[in-house]
C-alpha cells in the first residue's frame, strides 16, 4: 500500500512539475494572451492572415445568420469554405477559441492544446516503461522543441493541433495492440480522426509509424509485446 501511494505522490509531483514548466515556458503567450503572438523579431504569422478570419467568420455566421458558413468570400471572388481542409470549420475542438473573444479564444485554444500534447507524451513514455524524470523530459522535449515553436511562430495553428493530438494516439494505439477486444481500436481511431480533421499534413507521418509497427509488432509473439509496454 505504501509502495502505490508513494507511486501515487510521485506521479501527482511530475503533473505538478509538467504544469509550471508549461507555464514558465509559455511567459511570452500569457503576457500578451490578448493579442496575436509574434515569437522572435517576426511580424508575420499565419493566425491573424488565415486561421484569425476563418474563425471570425465561423463566429459571425452562427451569431447572425444561424448556420455554419459553407462559402467564404474572404479571399478571390469567393471559395467554397467547407471543402477548405484548413478552415478549421470541422475541427470542433478548435470551436473552443469561438466561446471568448478572439485573438484571446485562439491563445487559449493554442496552450489548451499544447498541454494536451504534453500531458499525452508523458502517458506516452510512461506506458512505455520509462522513468517518471525520463517521462517528464521527454513531455517537455516535445512542447518546447525548436520545430514547436518554429510552428507558433509562423502561426500554423492547425498543424499544432495535430501535433498535440500525436502522443494520445501513439499511446492508444499501441495499448490497442495488448487488447483482445477488436473495439478498443476505435479509440486510436478517433484520435487520428481528430489529427486528419485539424491538418491532414500531419497524418503522412502517421501513416508510416502505423506501418512500421504493424510490421515490427507482428513479427513478435504476445509476450514480447507485453514485455515492451505496460
Amino acid at each position: 500500500y505504501g509502495f502505490i501511494s508513494g507511486s501515487r505522490l510521485k506521479t501527482k509531483r511530475a503533473y505538478l512539475i509538467l504544469f509550471i514548466v508549461f507555464l514558465v515556458g509559455n511567459i511570452s503567450i500569457l503576457l500578451n494572451i490578448n493579442n496575436f503572438i509574434y515569437l522572435g523579431s517576426s511580424e508575420y504569422s499565419d493566425i491573424p492572415i488565415t486561421h484569425y478570419p476563418n474563425l471570425l467568420l465561423i463566429k459571425e455566421s452562427i451569431l447572425h445568420h444561424g448556420q455554419i458558413p459553407l462559402w467564404s468570400d474572404l479571399i478571390f471572388s469567393g471559395y467554397p469554405f467547407s471543402s477548405n481542409p484548413l478552415s478549421g470549420l470541422w475541427y470542433f475542438p478548435g470551436w473552443f477559441a469561438l466561446f471568448f473573444p478572439l485573438p484571446l479564444g485562439i491563445n487559449l485554444s493554442l496552450l489548451l492544446h499544447l498541454f494536451l500534447g504534453m500531458v499525452g507524451m508523458f502517458l506516452f513514455l510512461k506506458q512505455m516503461n520509462v522513468s517518471d524524470m525520463s517521462a517528464l523530459f521527454g513531455a517537455i522535449a516535445f512542447t518546447f522543441s525548436a520545430k514547436s515553436f518554429a510552428h507558433i511562430g509562423a502561426g500554423h495553428l492547425s498543424l499544432i493541433y495535430a501535433i498535440s493530438w500525436t502522443p494520445w494516439f501513439l499511446k492508444t494505439y499501441f495499448s490497442s495492440l495488448n487488447k483482445n477486444n477488436k473495439f478498443y481500436w476505435i479509440i486510436p481511431g478517433l484520435f487520428f480522426g481528430l489529427i486528419l480533421l485539424a491538418d491532414l499534413r500531419w497524418s503522412i507521418l502517421l501513416c508510416l509509424i502505423w506501418v512500421f509497427s504493424f510490421f515490427y509488432f507482428g513479427s513478435l509473439s504476445k509476450e514480447k509485446i507485453q514485455l515492451t509496454m505496460l
